[in-house]
């Protein structure tokens, strides 16, 4: 369950970080500053990165309620989505394919404050990447799948 997610996900973090008091947070925020700069560097000659959603392949969803030991390798493995989150940068997640049109999940990661040209690009992924609208995964009542976004009376 998602309780037991976040219940062994604060005990990895309590076993790697445990409390953090204000001299640590501050020297941490100053940290998140500099790479933050140097991002920004970085993206005078790339204004948008295309990047993995995780650094490991999908896995069987028990996983995230395995142990202590298994969240821990699940959150270093989001590394792609935390240090975009962390950073503050604008990001959008996007549906995709390889060229032998297996799907895949990327992210693409603008500059800060400029969250146009991330919609801009993630159109044009989106319009050639083949993958049509998402679907609710758990229809009720028997009911056939609706497109996200989709109202249904009743539901």
């Amino acid at each position: 369950t998602a309780r037991e997610f976040f219940d062994l996900m604060f005990e990895v973090y309590d076993q790697n970080f445990g409390t953090v008091e204000l001299g640590g947070f501050a020297a941490g925020y100053a940290r998140r500053g500099g790479l933050r700069r140097e991002v920004s560097v970085l993206m005078e000659d790339w204004p948008l990165l295309l990047m993995p959603t995780s650094g490991e392949p999908p896995f069987p969803p028990a996983d995230i309620t395995a142990s202590a030991e298994r969240v821990a390798e699940l959150m270093a493995f989001a590394w792609p989505g935390m240090s975009v989150a962390t950073l503050g940068l604008p990001a959008l997640g996007l549906p995709a394919t390889r060229g032998d049109g297996a799907p895949v999940g990327v992210q693409l990661v603008g500059r800060p404050f400029e969250e146009e040209a991330v919609f801009a690009a993630g159109e044009v992924i989106e319009a050639r990447s083949g993958i049509t609208t998402p679907i609710d995964p758990s229809p009720r009542s028997g009911q056939a799948p609706a497109a996200a976004g989709a109202t249904t009376e009743g539901r």
